[in-house]
Parts: structure tokens; C-alpha cells; sequence
């Protein structure tokens, strides 16, 4: 009795940790649904604490929608490209984001305006998914972005990062996104979360019949606490100057080399080098605004992070 005491205890225990992750992203099994409240043929509706570029696309078609194809509960939540300019990716978004872009050509969704309050690091996204758009060279996308709101630049800073590629799945699989530590001092104090039903980098218009993307059953993953290994420990670097519109200076103490990663606000990789020493980046085409630097050592682990601004 004792014995069956204790593993329901633990249970119990174990039970609420997951409950308690899994509210940290809202309606994260996508069971609530809030209509657009327009008569037929515009009456779509979205995830509740979610937005989606519906609004935009309902002349064509309402690319986010709800499927009883569920992993768990109800609904989960389901994305098809949109026939606009070739094919676009429809998005969905977590919070309150700012619509962007026109509906007859380009719109989209400025993720970093969204996102839901958080107080903790998560170490990694994860949830079940399925994909398929009748052409193998096609994917999925996700990104996830922790920020905190800077106080003296009256702006976001993006302090964690991870993104992920679906392949094709016809049946429920498991995602995990590991979110990068960009800032390991600071602590979030929202999340963004955005699923894309084509690679924004190359998107793809619809191939029906079409499953798409769909997407439920989402939660946060916190790693264990872990004891420092002393062979990986992090090094100094200078990243000069910031801001820039030209050129973009890294450099470090020892002759080891290391992979130079460059990431944008999405957690799309822009550009990569590698350096004994220091690494010089012309970064003269790229568009304004924030990247992060990620620098792995021969092991590929992480040893420095640090964002900069290309004005």
C-alpha cells in the first residue's frame, strides 16, 4: 500500500509539472476556436489566443482552420497554403501580432509584435504534427522566439531561439524545437510561437488534395538542472561595432577554430563562417534590424552568443 502510495504521489506530481508547462502556451491544444463573426463564405475562424492572416486571405481561402483529425481533444489545428503571388505560406501566431503586408500579394504576420507572457527558460518546443503537401521537396516551418522588452531602446530583445522543419508525416509524429540560449543572464518575459504551412523561404502554393500542416498538443520541455562539464566551457568575445551597415567584427583570444552562425529574427540562418582567431562578416546587404551571433566549437557546442543591429 505504501509502495502504490508513493508512485501515485509521484504521478501526481509528475501530472502537474506537465500542466503547469503545457499552460504556459494558451489553448495549446487548440479545443477553443473564436468565429470571425462575417456571414458565409467569411465565417472562418481562428485558435483563441492565436491570430492568423484569415482575415487577409478569406477573398481566397481561409488558410487556417480546425481539423477533428485531432492528436488530443477536440480540434487540433490545421494550415494550408494560400494561391496568392505563387503560393504563400498561411501563418498562425500566438498573442496578438500586427498583420502586415497586402492581401492581394504578400500577407503576413510581424511574429515578433506577438507572443504570450512567460517568466521561465524553456529549453526546447514540442508537440505532434502532420504534414503533407503532395510534393516531397516541400516543408513545414516553425519558430520559436523568447524575448524580453528592453526598457532603454524601447524595444524587444530576442534572448532565446530555435526553429524547426517539417517533413512529410502522414501520421501524428513528435516535434522538438530546441530554443537556443541567446542571453543565458536574462529571463524571458514572453514567447512567440509561429507555424508557417510552407518554408517562408521557398514557399509553395497547394498541391490538392492536401493535408497541409496540422499541429496540436504543444508544451514546454525544461532540462534538468546540470553540472558544469569543465571541458565546455564558454569564451569572451567582441563583436565590433554595434550597431553596423558594413562591416562586423568577431574576435577571440586562442587559436581554435569556430562555426560563426547569424541568425535573423525568425531563427533563420543568414550566414555562416568559421575563424581561428577572429571572423570579419560584410553584412552591407542585409536588411535592418536585429541577428544574433551563435559560435560553436568543433563539437558543435554552443560556447558564445551575442545580437547585434544592422541599421
Amino acid at each position: 500500500m505504501k509502495a502504490i502510495l508513493y508512485i501515485s504521489v509521484l504521478s501526481a506530481i509528475f501530472l502537474s509539472q506537465i500542466n503547469t508547462q503545457a499552460q504556459s502556451i494558451l489553448n495549446n491544444t487548440f479545443k477553443h476556436w473564436t468565429p470571425s463573426g462575417q456571414p458565409a463564405p467569411f465565417n472562418w475562424e481562428e485558435p483563441t489566443d492565436w491570430k492568423s492572416i484569415n482575415s487577409m486571405t478569406e477573398w481566397t481561402l481561409a488558410g487556417v482552420s480546425k481539423t477533428t483529425d485531432a492528436y488530443v481533444d477536440s480540434f487540433a489545428c490545421q494550415l494550408i497554403s494560400v494561391n496568392i503571388s505563387g503560393g504563400l505560406p498561411s501563418i498562425l501566431c500566438n498573442g496578438e501580432p500586427n498583420l502586415i503586408g497586402s492581401p492581394f500579394s504578400d500577407p503576413s504576420i510581424d511574429i515578433i509584435t506577438g507572443g504570450t507572457p512567460i517568466t521561465t527558460k524553456p529549453d526546447k518546443l514540442v508537440g505532434y504534427y502532420k504534414f503533407d503537401n503532395n510534393d516531397p521537396s516541400d516543408s513545414g516551418y516553425a519558430v520559436v522566439i523568447l524575448k524580453k522588452y528592453n526598457t532603454n531602446l524601447n524595444k524587444p530583445d530576442t534572448v532565446g531561439m530555435g526553429d524547426f522543419l517539417f517533413p512529410e508525416q502522414s501520421t501524428y509524429t513528435k516535434f522538438e524545437i530546441d530554443i537556443d540560449d541567446m542571453m543565458p543572464t536574462a529571463t524571458p518575459d514572453s514567447i512567440v510561437i509561429a507555424f508557417y504551412s510552407t518554408d517562408p523561404k521557398k514557399p509553395m502554393g497547394p498541391n490538392f488534395p492536401t493535408t497541409g500542416l496540422i499541429v496540436d498538443s504543444l508544451g514546454l520541455w525544461f532540462a534538468p538542472n546540470s553540472i558544469e562539464d569543465p571541458e565546455n566551457k564558454t569564451i569572451e568575445a567582441h563583436v565590433y561595432p554595434n550597431p553596423t551597415n558594413q562591416l562586423l567584427v568577431i574576435d577571440w583570444e586562442g587559436s581554435e577554430t569556430y562555426e560563426i552562425n547569424v541568425y535573423d529574427v525568425l531563427g533563420q540562418s543568414v550566414k555562416v563562417a568559421t575563424g581561428q582567431g577572429e571572423v570579419r562578416l560584410d553584412v552591407s546587404k542585409f536588411p535592418k534590424g536585429q541577428y544574433f551571433i551563435r559560435m560553436t566549437n568543433q563539437n558543435e557546442i554552443q560556447v558564445f552568443t551575442k545580437s547585434f543591429i544592422v541599421n
